[in-house]
């Protein structure tokens, strides 16, 4: 997590009122992590001249973000991957396409300890070849006969999930990787329920801006 998104995010009086200073001196997250605070404090107030008392409260806020951040990248990570709506690129092969996922994911944590894809082998099968190289990168493919039914996959993708954040009390961090939209209600509810807990990651498909008037 960079240190713009610290200033961003952080409800620290101290930060949002000495945010313009902060950005003028190129800090970053190792300056909170790797060096000492008392030192922090004394560059603070000598080259940006903000108050010491501030100061003290800007490194404290900076230092406990950057904490919390690094527990986040240890908790266990499962991916839910609707792959019948978010497909293989024809011109990728499933080994890359899961290399590609692992490093996108890579800044909210380290721990993936499965994927799953979601699809109807029946009705939408993924080519051979390309099952063949995600069952060889650890992807679960999981079978989602729709039986004249609507949103099979969807409705397990949340029950599977919810499971997942269950199961990991102490904290998770849950990526859907979907270009439906039918998943926002259960995210916003469990960052709702327990932000500092379960971590969301929504991975979908970048929205083309309208045309000017």
């Amino acid at each position: 997590m960079s240190f713009e998104e610290f200033l961003r995010q952080s409800e620290s009086v101290a930060v949002k009122n000495h945010t313009p200073q902060l950005r003028r001196l190129g800090l970053g997250a190792d300056t909170f992590t790797h060096r000492p605070g008392d030192d922090v404090v004394k560059d603070l107030v000598d080259e940006a001249h903000i108050p010491r008392m501030a100061a003290k409260d800007i490194v404290l806020a900076a230092q406990r973000f950057f904490a919390e951040e690094d527990e986040k990248r240890e908790r266990p990570m499962k991916v839910f991957w609707d792959i019948e709506n978010m497909p293989i690129p024809k011109q990728l092969s499933g080994t890359e396409v899961v290399e590609r996922i692992t490093q996108c994911l890579r800044p909210f944590g380290t721990r993936i300890v499965a994927i799953n894809a979601y699809v109807s082998v029946e009705e939408a099968p993924i080519p051979i070849e390309k099952r063949s190289q995600l069952q060889q990168s650890n992807v679960a493919i999981i079978d989602t006969p729709h039986c004249r039914r609507k949103e099979v996959a969807d409705k397990m993708i949340i029950v599977d999930a919810l499971n997942f954040a269950h199961a990991h009390p102490e904290g998770a961090t849950i990526v859907l990787i979907t270009g439906d939209t039918d998943f926002a209600y259960m995210l916003s509810s469990m960052k709702a329920i327990s932000p500092s807990k379960w971590q969301t990651v929504l991975v979908t498909t970048a929205m083309t801006p309208p045309p000017p008037p």
